[in-house]
């Protein structure tokens, strides 16, 4: 047997990204439904806020 190594949001989700002017999109898609929750779960907006921090002033977060 193969041991498994962890999956990553690489393994998971696509990410797009996009600006116009002064404003920034970050759009994250899960390749399979099924793992929609682990993303929605880990992926959280105080994560992404943490990690932009000094870069974004403001921010929101939309799940579609």
């Amino acid at each position: 047997m193969t041991p498994t190594r962890p999956r990553t949001l690489q393994d998971i989700a696509l990410a797009r990204s996009g600006d116009k002017g002064n404003r920034a999109t970050l759009s994250v898609i899960a390749l399979d439904v099924a793992d929609f929750p682990v993303i929605e779960r880990l992926l959280t907006a105080e994560r992404v806020k943490a990690q932009y921090a000094g870069v974004c002033r403001t921010w929101a977060r939309y799940i579609l």
